[in-house]
């Protein structure tokens, strides 16, 4: 819905509270999750800053921080 409520919920995550969570030492990984179809984004913190890769259809998501291979 561009322009509407779900596009205007869309930029707030994909925006103002990434600005948030990217400046939270604490968070190492940070995880999008489309809701239309099997895909996601990741960003991962590293020494030299954020890594970023996408993931799609059955591929699945490594979490180390949390015990998921």
């Amino acid at each position: 819905m561009p322009g509407g409520v779900g596009g205007e919920l869309a930029r707030t995550d994909r925006v103002a509270k990434n600005m948030e969570y990217l400046a939270t030492p604490s968070i190492q990984t940070y995880v999008m999750i489309e809701q239309d179809y099997k895909a996601a984004t990741l960003q991962i913190r590293s020494t030299d800053g954020w890594i970023w890769s996408v993931v799609a259809g059955s591929d699945s998501i490594p979490l180390p921080e949390i015990g998921i291979e």
